[in-house]
Formats: C-alpha cells, structure tokens, sequence
C-alpha cells in the first residue's frame, strides 16, 4: 500500500550537519542532531545562501544521560566529534563537557626509552651537540631545591599513573602548611639521599618509594622527638 502525504504535511529547508549539504524534508522529520533550518537572504535579485536561522540544538551525553544546550551548530560538532569535512571522531564524541574532560586519557605512557631519547634530542638542540646517548651528556648538579621540586611534581604524577585513589585522597586533603593531620607524599628513602648520591629524580619518585601520609607522620619519622602537638 502506497502512504499519502497529506496537505497538512509541508517541507521545510534544512541544512545537514553532518555533510553541510542544503535540501528540504517534511516538518515532522526534522532532527535536530542531523538539520538546522536553513533560509537564503535575499539581496537584490538573488540570494547568498548564508542566512541559517537560529537553533538551539540539544546533545544528550551518552555516558552519564544529562543535556547540554549549544547555541551555535559549531559548538555542537565539536561535541559530537565532527570535523569540518564531515568526518566524524570517535574520542569523546557525544559526551557532555564534564564527561569529557573526566574521560579517562589512553594511548600513552612514557617509557624510560622515550624519556631519554626526548631529553638527548632537547639537550643536542639547545646546545648544538651530536651525543647519541644521554650517558654522553655532561652532569651538571642542579640546586636541591631545583631537585626537590622536580621530584615532587613526578611523585604526584607516579601516584596519579599507579596509585589512582591515593592520589585522589591527597589532593582532596593536602597539607595546607598548619593542620598536621592533613596529607603529604613521603618518600621512603629521603630525598636528601638520592640528591647527595646523583641519583635521577625518575628513581627518588618510583611509586616503590611514595606513601601518603598525614604530615605528623612525617614529621615523627624524620624526628622522633619533635616537639608538636600530639
């Protein structure tokens, strides 16, 4: 049986998405995560083609099911993941500004190979050398403070890779510098030690050598007899 388009049924133009071609469809077609209406402006005796009437279009995040509104289709073809060619992404497509900034990153984990293939190819740029290993590089001893602020930065990223919750539990309730029972990094063996022995900050911030601790804690191993309050 052949359906019948009734008069109440009219085409409206609309333009894709997706491919950014301009057609028209029956009204009750309309979809607005495909189509925006589409209108030409007249000017003089022909129009230019570039006069899209405004529409509010809707994405529902796929992972957590809330609606964000975007006011322009450019907005909205980043978050679904569209490219200007029409090609379409599939790294955090279709998720909300908060999934997607949460969504967990994959694809690359520095190795010690690619570590010191970077630094060899820094060092031979910065100071027109032609080393073909780091073990060639000169040693040039850096500050402790220098050091020490390197290898905080790398114990808190170590945590953040193999430790997930331990990280989370830190920064939630770091060290304000006065409440003692809040969190630090300690690091097994001193810091102080791997400084004065030249060793890396890779090693002083191995995971082995991290635990989260409150700062009393810390301050009682380094010093059994400090003077705080119990």
């Amino acid at each position: 049986m052949v359906s019948q388009v009734t008069n109440t049924m009219k085409k409206i133009k609309v333009k894709n998405i997706i491919s950014n071609n301009v057609y028209s469809i029956y009204e009750h077609k309309l979809n607005k995560e495909k189509h925006i209406l589409w209108a030409p402006t007249r000017v003089g005796n022909w129009y230019d083609g570039k006069n899209e009437l405004p529409n509010i279009l809707t994405l529902t995040c796929k992972q957590c099911g809330s609606k964000q509104t975007y006011n322009n289709k450019y907005s909205y073809r980043r978050a679904m993941g569209i490219t200007n060619k029409g090609e379409k992404k599939q790294k955090n497509s279709g998720l909300c500004g908060k999934c997607s900034r949460s969504a967990k990153r994959k694809g690359w984990t520095l190795n010690q190979e690619d570590t010191n293939r970077r630094r060899l190819n820094a060092y031979n740029y910065s100071y027109n050398t032609n080393y073909t290993d780091v073990s060639q590089i000169p040693y040039r001893k850096e500050s402790m403070k220098s050091y020490r602020t390197r290898v905080q930065k790398m114990s808190e990223t170590q945590l953040k890779q193999h430790k997930p919750d331990e990280y989370k539990k830190l920064i939630a309730n770091r060290w304000d510098g006065t409440d003692l029972d809040l969190l630090t990094i300690d690091h097994l063996t001193e810091v102080s030690w791997y400084y004065k022995n030249n060793k890396s900050a890779q090693e002083c911030s191995h995971i082995d050598n991290l635990e989260v601790i409150t700062m009393r804690e810390n301050i009682l191993r380094n010093n059994p007899n400090a003077n705080i309050l119990k």
